[in-house]
């Protein structure tokens, strides 16, 4: 059987992560977009929210963990978020990440764009 699966899509949070000095210290705004995999059918059996994932819980998750934490490369956040939310959501089978900069001449673009497509690939199954 095929895991059902709980989106996050488009979160905004503005966190402190880049190569430059000034992006660790000005910080700037991420759009993370989040797919994670589990058996929603005990939740859908019993109308119980811990028998599921709990989308906004899980949005404040992403967000404390990227605000708390400074890295330099996207790679980074996105690896050590997932490894996290795995830990943290155990039930959830698979997980990916994408980050996109809203500012355009970042050297991370290319690299947010491919998570943010690898992500979008995702939610299209």
């Amino acid at each position: 059987m095929k895991p059902d699966k709980i989106k996050i899509e488009d979160l905004e949070v503005f966190a402190n992560h880049g190569v430059f000095p000034e992006e660790n210290v000005l910080g700037q705004k991420f759009v993370v977009s989040a797919v994670m995999y589990t058996d929603t059918r005990r939740a859908g059996l019993t109308d119980e929210l811990t028998a599921s994932i709990h989308y906004g819980e899980a949005s404040a998750f992403i967000t404390e963990y990227l605000k708390s934490h400074t890295f330099k490369l996207l790679e980074k956040v996105a690896e050590g978020l997932a490894e996290k939310k795995l830990e943290r959501y155990q039930d959830a089978e698979d997980e990916c990440y994408g980050f996109i900069n809203e500012y355009p001449d970042s050297k991370n673009k290319a690299t947010a764009e491919k998570y943010i497509s690898k992500c979008k690939n995702y939610i299209k199954d």
